[in-house]
């Protein structure tokens, strides 16, 4: 063996010493690994509520060897080429790697995020060691002062991707219950993973199968939830009036977000307005469904085609209402108004509700049993994703329900023209007798519909003066909603006019600038 590196019988093989690195090639290859190996540590420390098991430094040296064993079956293939030194190639995949086992979200975003990431970190790293040569030099004070940088960041998880913010995020201060507070009380199966729905005073409810509907439940999910699609919970907060009822239903649907905070809490805000108004509220938990934000990474299976399944988890909890209302010795018979039901969704849980409604309309179009039919009147997207959910040859164009949909212009998860593709479908046959309308909130976001996920969004710093604080943001959401659902649950004129005459909603909203395009909200002399 040489002290330029391993031979073999036969062949001079490529040397990673053999070419030394040009100075632009060694920044390059710097960079990029203090910008992976910095990401990665903090990102680990950083992720809230995580439950996953080992420590961070563990879980990154794991990570480590895997980036380093692909990087070095890829540098391998490309060194035939004999394109670019080895040792670039090796540094270039080893961190690409590691990167792929940071980052979560869709394959799209995952794609711009490593091109720009590399493309990013090679030219600064050029441009470094060719105009700033002793910084590599320096290579312990520079990696200090990036890491002293990136301190002073904090991760924030999105629905679909992930951001670095400068600053907390905002939370809501302005959600807890008031003068007239309404009973809250919980229902859940009783193994349920949270113990919040496993109280004695929480009402039990059945374990659902949902394994027909879910494309791959991984090994990792089984060990987080402590439970397989088989046996999916069936978990709710209730907001309850004071009173005898019977009262109109309206269940509210959290979206996707990391597991490890439970996203059916940040809907609250809703629940405590609704209840007040007379309405009984359920914010419904499926978390279980949401993503983990590393875990699944190492095999590479999370969750596909859910929706689907998000859709009937919801008619099974309204089954469960149903039954409740229906037998005798139930404390809640005959307090329910199931003639007035109503279905709220935040990010993906638009597209859930949408489904819910969806497989409901061809239960009842088909003929099927009472039991299997519910009476879904109005549905509402709260910054919705576009699924174009069909159930068995039923579209959006064929929907019998009232539609709102809620839209931020600062939204950065969701495009604004899935929303309006949305509205335009939506009831768009001869035989809809419903009415829709679509509301663009200036200066709202994506995730302050929720008060649990905070801000995450990133126009946190490029758009911070266009942006409403939370509070202001579900305030918005609150008169709509509670005016959308008098109207089309109570048949209010008052209501009504919210969505035909600017001038009510400005009463009822001062300072707040907002376009809306509504069909049906017409006069019903109520």
């Amino acid at each position: 063996m040489s002290k330029a590196g391993f031979k073999t019988a036969g062949r001079q093989p490529r040397r990673f010493s053999r070419h030394p690195l040009a100075a632009g090639w060694a920044g390059c290859s710097l960079v990029f690994a203090l910008a992976a190996f910095v990401l990665g540590m903090a990102e680990e420390a950083g992720l809230p509520g995580r439950r996953g098991t080992g420590k961070p430094l563990s879980r990154w040296i794991g990570k480590m060897l895997l980036g380093i064993l692909a990087a070095t079956a890829f540098a391998g293939i490309f060194n035939v080429a004999d394109a670019v030194p080895s040792t670039y190639i090796w540094f270039a995949f080893t961190s690409v790697g590691l990167l792929l086992l940071t980052f979560t979200g869709p394959v799209q975003l995952l794609l711009v995020v490593l091109l720009s990431l590399s493309i990013t970190c090679s030219v600064t790293g050029v441009f470094l060691q060719r105009l700033l040569g002793w910084i590599c030099r320096q290579a312990v004070f520079s990696a200090g002062l990036l890491a002293s940088g990136l301190a002073a960041m904090k991760p924030e998880s999105g629905g679909s991707g992930r951001y670095w913010l400068l600053l907390e995020p905002d939370r809501a201060t302005d959600t807890e219950p008031g003068a007239n507070q309404a009973a809250t009380w919980t229902y859940g199966g009783v193994d349920s993973y949270r113990k919040e729905f496993t109280a004695a005073s929480s009402l039990p409810t059945p374990a659902v199968d949902g394994s027909d509907l879910l494309a791959a439940w991984s090994p990792a999910r089984r060990a987080f939830f402590g439970f397989g699609p088989t046996q999916l919970p069936l978990n709710g907060r209730v907001w309850m009036p004071e009173g005898e009822g019977p009262f109109p239903l309206v269940l509210a649907v959290h979206g996707n977000h990391p597991a490890t905070e439970a996203s059916d809490r940040g809907l609250a805000y809703l629940g405590q307005l609704l209840a007040a108004r007379g309405y009984i509220c359920a914010s419904i938990d499926q978390n279980f469904l949401n993503t983990l934000p590393n875990d699944e990474l190492y095999t590479l299976e999370q969750l596909k085609r859910e929706i689907g399944l998000r859709g009937r988890l919801i008619l099974e909890h309204l089954g469960l209402w149903q039954h409740w209302n229906e037998s005798e010795e139930h404390r809640l018979c005959g307090t329910i108004d199931l003639s007035r039901i109503a279905l709220i969704g935040h990010g993906r849980g638009s597209a859930a509700v949408i489904a819910a409604a969806l497989q409901n309309y061809v239960s009842r179009k088909a003929a099927h049993e009472a039991a299997t039919c519910f009476e879904i009147a109005s549905v509402v997207s709260l910054a919705g994703t576009d699924a174009d959910w069909r159930q068995e040859g039923t579209a959006l164009e064929e929907a019998d329900f009232s539609f709102l949909a809620l839209q931020g212009s600062e939204d950065m998860e969701v495009s604004p023209l899935w929303v309006e593709r949305q509205y335009r479908r939506i009831g768009s046959s001869a035989e809809h007798a419903g009415c829709k309308a679509l509301i663009n909130i200036q200066g709202a976001d994506h995730s302050s519909f929720n008060t649990v996920w905070g801000r995450p969004d990133g126009q946190r710093r490029l758009a911070a003066k266009r942006l409403l604080s939370p509070a202001r943001q579900q305030q918005a959401a609150a008169v709509f909603i509670s005016a959308f659902l008098d109207a089309t649950l109570r048949g209010e004129d008052s209501a009504r006019r919210v969505f035909r005459d600017s001038g009510k909603t400005r009463q009822r909203l001062p300072g707040f600038r907002y376009s809306c395009r509504s069909e049906g909200f017409t006069e019903t002399n109520n």
